[in-house]
């Protein structure tokens, strides 16, 4: 994930419930385990919809290539209700065409 230009560095605390990282359109480069996660899953989604989904128990240091995905209406993470761990996320505005 280092290296990504123009990129934008989002740290979540999965303690903290559900958050809208970003409400524009947006492309994500990939999510680094900052802390251990709980063993619950974490949903990282476009709107309602789950497009990755990071593993309960993913240990700090791990890191997930998200290959630019494209979030057209928002990106959120979702992790359980008892959910714990910290994720950062690296994405950036999507092209306007």
């Amino acid at each position: 994930m280092a290296g990504n230009k123009g990129t934008t560095p989002k740290a979540v605390d999965l303690s903290n419930g559900t958050i809208t990282v970003s409400e524009k359109a947006v492309t994500l480069s990939g999510v680094f385990i900052n802390v251990v996660l709980s063993a619950h899953s974490v949903a990282i989604k476009n709107g309602t919809d789950t497009l990755f989904t990071i593993p309960a128990s993913a240990a700090a240091g791990n890191s997930y290539d998200c290959d630019n995905a494209e979030f057209t209406d928002n990106l959120i993470v979702e992790p359980n209700a008892s959910g714990t761990g910290n994720i950062t996320l690296t994405f950036k505005p999507m092209a306007q065409g």
